[in-house]
């Protein structure tokens, strides 16, 4: 095969854009600049097709799953780690998006290495916000089981 596969799931993201690729091409050249960026801070990215992940974070025009590969230990609260490195790579790379402006709205929902649709409670918290209140946001502690939506206010 010769791709590495995903071993540790870090969260799901979906992101809207603010104008829908009209064409293959266009949305190619998007994810592969994500994926670029992705790499950048060192993680993995697989893109999410399952209906499941849609009607948890909303219509989105795409959704991919960041992580780790296999072979990779994690540590199951990484995310309330502030000094482990892929706690600082999801923060920075949230931060990163939100300077694209593209972007209509990100939506993201972490997990604790595993697969993140799976093992969710029933009912789960939402905190939707502007993209102007995304940094302090990130700046304190994230959870899992929150799903967390940023839009851009509309100035």
């Amino acid at each position: 095969m010769g791709h590495l596969l995903m071993g540790n799931y870090l969260m799901t993201l979906a992101i809207s854009w603010k104008d829908e690729p009209k064409t293959l091409t266009e949305r190619y050249e998007r994810l592969e600049k994500l994926k670029f960026l992705v790499r950048g801070f060192g993680l993995m990215m697989e893109e999410e097709v399952r209906p499941m992940a849609a009607a948890l974070l909303g219509p989105a025009s795409l959704i991919v799953n960041l992580g780790t590969e296999q072979g990779e230990e994690i540590p199951a609260h990484w995310f309330l780690d502030g000094t482990y490195p892929h706690t600082e790579s999801v923060r920075q790379l949230v931060k990163q998006l939100a300077l694209w402006v593209t972007i209509d709205q990100l939506t993201f929902l972490l997990s604790d290495g595993t697969d993140p649709l799976t093992g969710l409670q029933i009912q789960l918290d939402r905190q939707s916000q502007t993209m102007d209140d995304l940094k302090g946001t990130l700046a304190g502690p994230l959870e899992t089981q929150i799903v967390y939506a940023f839009e851009r206010s509309n100035h």
